[in-house]
């Protein structure tokens, strides 16, 4: 079959595990983009090294990927209560059983993260495996997080002692399963259910050697639960809710997204030295999920932070599931639940950190190359299902068929990295790459375009939209169905007055040819406080078809006096009339995105 047509078909798993992975080609003309024989890009990309030879907080950032069992620079503790801990079972998840000891079991670095040794804020972001409701064991996974606010000269140098002054907190996932767990608010109104007789081992059969018991009435539930001494508004139920499936007699199962997904994710934002962020959300990005869930504590009773000496996965097996959980949310204790089985095994899918500031905005760069990450730093909105697995090595964007059909993106950090043209005298100039492979326009008419966030000129004055207010210039590219061509659009808006439009100037113009290619590169720069520039390419290793600068200040009056980085883009498709709705023939139109860079300084000359 023609790998061409398999990696724009609807069934193109096949094609795109061989077309980036090992090597990826262009779906229109066998451009080989990565190399011949290109391995996943599990390192820090080329075009992000821009930390002047400084810290690299994503270089502690961990996918588990080895083969060998080399976890570096995470460790896991304690090690009495660690009975297997693989990197090769489960390959790209940490495979961990526990022992009988009691104990939690935490991931943690080597060495603690000092409050100055990045710049912050920075972000951490933690994915386990979920999925937990055929299993018959109660159990707790979650985030753990130690803050310290001792003199780091008292700290200790053993890794499990824990210095003075410090205050912890666990955000945990927890589940319980009990014949004294009624159907309710607490847990959505899910039905109880017969529980499964001794001897039937999940719910596709039965162990033949063993004979089945009489089942009891069971209920169940899930909650999103903190614990420590940090902060009062992060502790106890979130209520996070959740559904079941099934009938009234009992439930088949949950559904696939938030507190019941087969991927949990964590976060935590350290924003200050007294402010910290945390969050969930469970589904990979797109599914069906409820987004973000954060809260917001301030530390400042306690002073100021002075490192971070724990942060990562933890399992809760120190009897709190058991003993002191139930009470917190109004059920008996008795009889006891059963907690984790020394057989589970829990998986611990990845650890990143990145920067979330405008020293480091080039953190926010993408590469998509690793299948199943979701990629969390990235908001996503509006009717589209991402992910990074049907195309491994892209961010695939699936719109749904509903109006309007379009969807956006930006990243996690957005508002957190504003740079001030007015006191930056050495600004190196700023820009955004994207790579994306769109729908067939003759099919799908489709629009992509680059968002500007959070744009001001010099007297204060807003550009647009958005939070905090701003907006701004969003250059893009469009097919025009009736016309059958591509129009390149560079809109914006001030605040107060209707979208217009910078007049940029190409030439020669960007031929038709050029905008019609799969994939398309576009380049969007600010070149100084007075001047913006866009380009276009076919191949990775073109020159760039570059407009010539456009002069903010004969529009608004005035220079750009500070922008947000941390631009995202949006994009859609339309009717064959120009109009809105889809439709579901022959295929739901994707975008497939190749990648995102952002980038101090300026890839072309100025």
């Amino acid at each position: 079959m023609d790998r061409r047509k398999m990696l724009l078909g609807l069934s193109s798993v096949t094609a795109t595990w061989q077309s980036k992975l090992w090597g990826r080609l262009s779906p229109r003309n066998g451009e080989n983009v990565a190399g011949a024989n290109a391995a996943p890009a599990l390192s820090l990309p080329a075009q992000d090294s821009q930390t002047g030879g400084g810290p690299d907080i994503r270089k502690l950032s961990q996918h588990f990927f080895s083969k060998t069992n080399d976890i570096s620079p995470w460790r896991f503790i304690p090690e009495g209560n660690i009975k297997s801990l693989s990197t090769t079972t489960h390959p790209g998840f940490v495979s961990i059983q526990h022992g009988d000891e009691g104990k939690d079991i935490k991931g943690i670095l080597k060495d603690p993260i000092k409050i100055d040794d990045y710049p912050l804020p920075w972000e951490f972001h933690l994915g386990l495996a979920g999925e937990t409701y055929m299993l018959p064991c109660n159990q707790a996974v979650g985030v753990n997080l130690a803050l310290t606010f001792s003199d780091p000269s008292t700290w200790p140098s053993d890794r499990t002692q824990t210095p003075p002054d410090t205050h912890t907190l666990q955000l945990l996932q927890a589940h319980l399963r009990g014949p004294q767990i009624e159907s309710g608010p607490l847990n959505g109104y899910r039905p109880a259910f017969e529980s499964p007789p001794d001897g039937i081992r999940n719910q596709h059969g039965a162990d033949p050697y063993v004979k089945p018991t009489i089942p009891k009435k069971s209920g169940e539930l899930w909650v999103l639960f903190g614990r420590g001494d940090l902060a009062p508004n992060v502790l106890g139920n979130w209520k996070i809710p959740y559904t079941w499936v099934g009938y009234p007699e009992g439930a088949w199962g949950d559904h696939p997204g938030g507190m019941l997904s087969h991927s949990l994710t964590f976060r935590v934002r350290i924003v200050s030295p007294t402010e910290v962020d945390v969050g969930f959300f469970g589904g990979l990005q797109g599914e069906p999920h409820l987004g973000w869930q954060m809260r917001t504590f301030d530390v400042s009773r306690f002073g100021k932070i002075t490192g971070i000496w724990e942060i990562g996965p933890v399992i809760a097996l120190d009897g709190w599931l058991a003993d002191d959980l139930p009470g917190e949310l109004g059920i008996s204790a008795s009889p006891p639940f059963k907690v984790s089985d020394p057989a589970k095994t829990y998986m611990v899918d990845y650890g990143v950190f990145f920067g979330a500031n405008a020293e480091n905005y080039d953190h926010w760069s993408d590469d998509f190359d690793i299948p199943g990450f979701p990629s969390p730093k990235w908001f996503h909105e509006a009717g589209a299902i991402t992910d990074t697995y049907t195309h491994p090595g892209y961010l695939t964007v699936t719109l749904l068929p509903q109006s309007p059909p379009i969807w956006a993106m930006t990243p996690t950090a957005y508002g957190q990295g504003q740079i001030d043209l007015t006191q930056n005298k050495d600004f190196p100039g700023w820009e955004m790459e994207v790579a994306f492979i769109p729908p067939d326009p003759e099919i799908h008419p489709w629009k992509v375009m680059i968002v500007g966030w959070s744009v001001w000129t010099e007297s204060g004055r807003s550009v647009g939209y958005g939070y905090p207010p701003g907006g701004g210039w969003m250059p893009g590219v469009e097919y025009l169905p009736k016309e059958k061509r591509f129009r390149i659009n560079s809109d914006y808006s001030l605040e107060g007055i209707e979208a217009k439009s910078f007049d940029l100037v190409f030439d020669p113009e960007v031929p038709q040819s050029l905008l019609s290619h799969k994939p398309l590169y576009i380049l969007s720069q600010i070149l100084d406080a007075s001047h913006l520039r866009l380009g276009f390419k076919a191949r990775k290793e073109d020159p760039w078809h570059l407009s010539k600068p456009f002069d903010v200040t004969k529009v608004w009056g005035e220079k750009i006096g500070k922008f947000d980085p941390a631009r995202g883009f949006w994009g859609g498709v339309s009717s064959d009339d120009g109009g809105p709705g889809i439709g579901n023939y022959p295929h739901y139109p994707r975008f497939l995105f190749d990648y995102v860079y952002y980038r101090k300084g300026l890839s072309t000359p100025k």
